[in-house]
């Protein structure tokens, strides 16, 4: 048996909305695909499931669109990387522009953009947002070296950046990530290198703001935690 909620009666005339701009914004998407307009290159929903979103691409570029409001276009998003903010207001991703990639912000909700400045660089990996969603952070790739980007802001070059390793503590104030440089692994630790380390499986920040590695060699021994 399926399971479906009925409507509360006085959301009656929002679903109504919600089911015509729904309407309106797949009719155009089956447009595209015919041949008629630009074409889809990704589609899905925000968090809230209450704003349509898709990547578009024509002979001039690729943008994003939700409902009804269009993004800057370029020359490519990098759809793999978009990460909305845990408020649902904000989506960022990588734009592919004339003199590289760079991370674009789209307000879902048409709220003022944060001023942030992010210039283009040879490549864009992980994005990620605080819990508050004020603050951004991303790897970046210049010249064959790597950095993280927070709020615009540069932190160290280092040769890599470990997978996954990226976090950005709850309200922005901390930025912890496992790195490689000259043969041995490094945790930088709001913008400042840590001792060099054989191993680190696994980082966590604790709301207090302790740094764990889980399990990490240092030289020989094991250790812990520090106090950020």
């Amino acid at each position: 048996m399926s399971e479906r909620c009925a409507p509360h009666r006085s959301d009656t005339g929002r679903l109504q909305a919600v089911q015509a701009r729904f309407a309106a914004f797949i009719g155009a998407c089956f447009l595209a695909l015919a041949g008629c307009g630009p074409r889809v290159v990704w589609y899905g929903k925000t968090p809230s499931r209450e704003h349509d979103v898709a990547v578009l691409s024509n002979g001039d570029g690729q943008w994003v669109k939700v409902d009804a409001r269009e993004g800057n276009k370029s020359r490519g998003v990098g759809v793999d990387a978009l990460k909305f903010s845990p408020s649902g207001e904000y989506l960022a991703y990588p734009s592919q522009q004339a003199d590289g990639w760079k991370v674009e912000v789209f307000s879902v909700s048409n709220l003022p953009l944060p001023g942030w400045n992010f210039k283009a660089y040879d490549g864009v990996g992980a994005l990620v947002w605080s819990e508050d969603s004020r603050h951004l952070a991303c790897a970046v790739e210049e010249k064959g070296r790597w950095r993280v980007v927070l709020d615009g802001k540069e932190q160290p070059s280092v040769e890599s950046i470990r997978a996954r390793s990226l976090i950005l503590s709850a309200e922005g104030d901390h930025l912890v990530y496992a790195a490689d440089e000259d043969g041995a692994v490094v945790v930088i630790v709001d913008g400042v290198k840590s001792l060099r380390y054989q191993s680190v499986a696994r980082l966590t920040l604790s709301k207090q703001g302790k740094v764990a590695l889980s399990p990490a060699k240092k030289m020989g021994r094991r250790a812990l935690w520090w106090t950020v």
